[in-house]
C-alpha cells in the first residue's frame, strides 16, 4: 500500500505521475521511486530537468527540440506499508 502527498503548487502532478510510474510501472521500491529522476513540464517545450538526470538525456532532449534548464521538481512524500509483513517506509525528495 502507498500514500502519496507532495510540495510544489503546479509542479505536483508531474511528480507524482513520475513516482507512481516508477512504482507501479516498473515496480521499485517507494525508496527508488521517490529518489529517481523527474521532469516537470507545462505542456510545452520547455522541460525544468532536476539534477539526477544524466547530462547526456538533457543533451538529447536538446537535439529532439525541447529547451532545457535545470531545476527543481516538486517534493514528494510517501509512505509504503507491506501488508504482509507490516514493515512501514516513509520517504521524501
Amino acid at each position: 500500500m502507498l500514500a502519496l502527498g507532495g510540495r510544489g503548487g503546479r509542479r505536483i502532478p508531474n511528480a507524482i505521475f513520475h513516482v507512481l510510474a516508477n512504482y507501479v510501472g516498473r515496480r521499485i521500491s517507494a525508496e527508488k521511486a521517490i529518489a529517481a529522476a523527474r521532469i516537470h513540464t507545462e505542456g510545452d517545450r520547455r522541460l525544468v530537468v532536476d539534477p539526477h538526470w544524466p547530462s547526456s538525456v538533457g543533451a538529447y532532449l536538446r537535439r529532439v527540440g525541447y529547451s532545457v534548464v535545470p531545476g527543481p521538481c516538486a517534493v514528494v512524500d510517501a509512505v509504503e506499508i507491506d501488508l504482509s509483513s507490516g514493515r512501514c517506509v516513509a520517504v521524501a525528495r
